[in-house]
């Protein structure tokens, strides 16, 4: 079967909100390194929003509460999306959420953090139906509520076992807390890279995500029901 999602067409789209590194201290959406990966998704005919979000962090080990607002600034650009689903013809049963770094560690917290952004209290609910992470992890001081309130969304992160800023036993543990959450495999990945560092510079290599990309689009394809959609 094609696992691919070459030039799809759709009366509505899938989309994807992409959310760039930087350790809560610096960053931003135009240089980040999803950028291509945006291009590349859109080609590929997804909606794709790159978002921005507050930096508040004042030391490389985030402060907690920098996490938690970085979180909802996402939350509240994920439900603008979701408000605007008719506007951008999006099918918001088809949303992916990608991260680099601390964008990562953003996507894989939101399913555990109850908090509302600005604007959140309109109902338009969060329904991402896929996270993909680079360097990713549940950021453990967040997690306040066992199970969480609903369940984590598919989750699929890609680390380096050399990496010195998000160290690899917090993908080890992410996934196997939600392992223990009942999460099936399919839903539950985690790619580790041997030789690799921390993914925002590594990513950058084509030889880094290029042995991957089939497994990413089979993830998208899987969870965001897309098979049968290309052409």
């Amino acid at each position: 079967a094609n696992r691919g999602y070459s030039a799809m067409k759709f009366s509505a789209k899938p989309a994807a909100v992409l959310i760039h590194g930087g350790g809560y201290l610096s960053g931003d959406k135009s240089w980040s390194i999803l950028v291509p990966e945006a291009k590349r998704l859109a080609r590929h005919g997804f909606v794709v929003f790159m978002i921005n979000y507050r930096l508040e962090a004042q030391h490389s080990l985030a402060e907690v509460g920098a996490v938690r607002d970085a979180i909802l600034d996402a939350k509240t650009a994920i439900r603008f999306v979701v408000k605007n689903a008719e506007r951008y013809g999006i099918d918001c049963n088809r949303l992916a959420v990608w991260g680099s770094s601390a964008g990562a560690i953003i996507a894989a917290t939101l399913s555990f953090v109850e908090e509302e952004g600005a604007g959140d209290k309109e109902g338009y609910a969060i329904q991402n139906s896929a996270v993909i992470g680079l360097s990713g992890a549940v950021w453990p001081f967040l997690v306040n509520q066992v199970p969480p309130a609903r369940p984590p969304a598919p989750y699929f992160d890609i680390h380096g076992d050399e990496d010195l800023l998000v160290f690899p036993f917090l993908a080890q543990t992410t996934y196997r807390y939600f392992h223990s959450l009942g999460v099936d495999s399919s839903s539950n990945r985690l790619a580790i890279i041997p030789g690799a560092g921390h993914m925002h510079p590594e990513w950058k290599d084509p030889e880094i995500p290029k042995p991957l990309y089939p497994h990413i689009q089979a993830f998208l394809v899987d969870k965001l029901a897309l098979a049968g959609h290309s052409c």
